[in-house]
């Protein structure tokens, strides 16, 4: 079995609802074993948009990186909602983050994802669920990527715990 560290966004739609139906999709292809709480965000680039829920879950998969995007994609479009615009509005947006400790640079897929550094809305919720919460591909704590967005001024997104679900999500899922 691979380890795996995905994010989940959704502004589109009900929100929780996007959320639920891409996690339940996604215990089809996985073993879920954390789910961070949720977290309310300002979006990026694209400002004329609602904001976003956040999360992001870790577990194990069977398949290999490639077949996992597809399924992920495939998943992202079975939502009502689809991407239309860069970096816009999405019923449902999956990103793979880690996959075991392997850094992948291909057409379709970059791995580690090639921006989680600079995004609060990864971080965040990644160093709640992963423990100890150290980036697999290099050791490094993922705090000091946060400490290095607040250092450099890169992001100014905000973003902020809108619902600690972990102990509850049994009952959503």
């Amino acid at each position: 079995d691979h380890f795996i560290a995905l994010s989940l966004g959704s502004n589109i739609g009900d929100r929780y609802k996007n959320l639920i139906q891409g996690i339940n999709r996604l215990k089809k292809i996985m073993r879920i074993q954390k789910i961070s709480s949720s977290y309310l965000t300002s979006p990026l680039c694209y400002l004329r948009q609602r904001d976003f829920i956040n999360i992001c879950l870790i577990g194990l998969t069977r398949l290999s990186s490639t077949h996992f995007l597809e399924q992920s994609k495939s998943i992202e479009k079975e939502n009502p909602y689809s991407k239309n615009i860069f970096q816009g509005p999405r019923g449902l947006d999956i990103d793979i983050i880690f996959y075991d400790k392997v850094n992948i640079e291909t057409d379709d897929l970059s791995l580690p994802h090639p921006r989680f550094k600079e995004r609060k809305f990864v971080l965040i919720p990644l160093i709640e669920i992963i423990t100890p919460p150290i980036d697999p591909t290099n050791g490094t704590n993922l705090s000091f990527y946060l400490k290095d967005i607040d250092k450099n001024h890169q992001n100014y997104q905000s973003i902020e715990l809108h619902k600690k679900w972990n102990n509850n999500i049994k009952k959503w899922i």
